[in-house]
């Protein structure tokens, strides 16, 4: 995952083009800048006392503003009037609305794809040939192409892990998994459309003001059709967990969307926080995350490893590729069982 330091990378060092906001090929706003000069497009800066700066993302920080302002957005270049502006670098010639903000932490906030190479030497829990003092690597998974002796070395790392007691998914850095990142709001705020973005900016910074809801009268007919009534469900569990209560069901939610459109917009955003956590736990509840990743991890690892070994010629390493996936097929039946899946008999050393 790109850190989100390097929201600097995406701003642009020439004044000459003329905008402070790099435009990528990949963004959802491609508008051309006006020919003429906006006499709003630039916010002399308030005073200190009228305005609250939120914590900053990169270089990047978004500030609220103690009145309405008018505006036009770097990057996309449109005219906007509001309370909250983000501005690049702490410059006031740099603002963008909340639309690009939330796609410059989407764009940072993405996964980054790593290759492992082969080690060539014995591996550890440190990574491929680690040395004293040297930064952390994380260990690699079998992978088509291996040989024999390169699949033994990764293995028998790998079956160190289990035998430590720690979290193999995590000491892999999730390349095994479906979703390498791990932080549900991180996921979230990647697919919220602008106006859920602002809103939960907004309540995540301490600033929405969530209506009343009279848990006892605010209450409309709950629809009959699967996919309505799985959205109210989603939606009366964002209610709980905004409210901070245990009181709302489905017939809430579905008179929250009908009578509180305008805040809507946050329901939707914490229903979605809701289903990337949901996701992480691969739709169960009694293995935490890190062991729903290192069930799908260790899964992988034996697939991968059995695929390999059955194609390979070489007979060398047999006994301790065997001993390593007996250790790693042993922690895989422990958290099969704890989800009461009962899966085929393991035969010896072959997964």
């Amino acid at each position: 995952m790109a850190d989100l330091k390097t929201l600097s990378s995406l701003l642009s060092p020439d004044p000459s083009k003329g905008s402070k906001i790099m435009h990528t090929s990949n963004s959802p706003i491609s508008h051309a800048r006006p020919e003429q000069t906006d006499p709003d497009q630039h916010v002399a800066e308030p005073c200190l006392e009228q305005f609250k700066k939120y914590h900053p993302r990169g270089s990047v920080r978004q500030h609220r503003l103690a009145a309405l302002k008018s505006f036009t957005c770097d990057r996309c270049h449109e005219k906007k009037t509001s309370k909250l502006v983000a501005l690049a670098d702490e410059q006031w010639d740099a603002l963008l609305c909340n639309g690009c903000y939330g796609w410059l932490l989407s764009t940072a906030s993405k996964p980054s794809e790593t290759k492992h190479t082969p080690a060539s030497g014995p591996l550890s829990i440190e990574g491929s040939q680690g040395s004293a003092g040297s930064s952390p690597v994380h260990l690699p998974i079998p992978e088509t192409g291996d040989s024999i002796s390169i699949l033994g070395q990764k293995l028998v790392a790998l079956a160190n892990v289990v035998r430590s007691g720690q979290s193999i998914a995590t000491v892999t850095n999730y390349v095994a998994c479906p979703n390498q990142e791990r932080d549900p709001v991180k996921i979230a705020i990647a697919e919220m459309p602008p106006l859920e973005f602002q809103a939960w900016s907004q309540y995540a910074g301490g600033e929405y003001p969530l209506p009343k809801i009279d848990w006892t009268t605010d209450r409309a007919a709950v629809p009959t059709s699967v996919n309505s009534l799985q959205r109210s469900i989603h939606r009366a569990e964002a209610l709980n967990r905004l409210y901070n209560t245990e009181e709302a069901e489905p017939s809430h939610s579905t008179w929250f969307s009908n009578d509180q459109l305008g805040h809507l917009p946050l329901v939707k955003a914490m229903a979605r926080v809701i289903g990337a956590e949901r996701k992480l736990l691969g739709g169960q509840a009694v293995l935490t995350a890190v062991e729903m990743a290192d069930l799908q991890t260790i899964n992988k690892i034996l697939s991968d490893s059995a695929r390999i070994r059955g194609t390979s010629k070489g007979k060398q390493n047999m006994a301790m590729i065997s001993s390593s996936q007996n250790i790693l097929g042993s922690q895989r039946d422990r958290l099969r069982e704890a989800l009461g899946v009962k899966g085929k008999k393991r035969k010896r050393g072959l997964e």
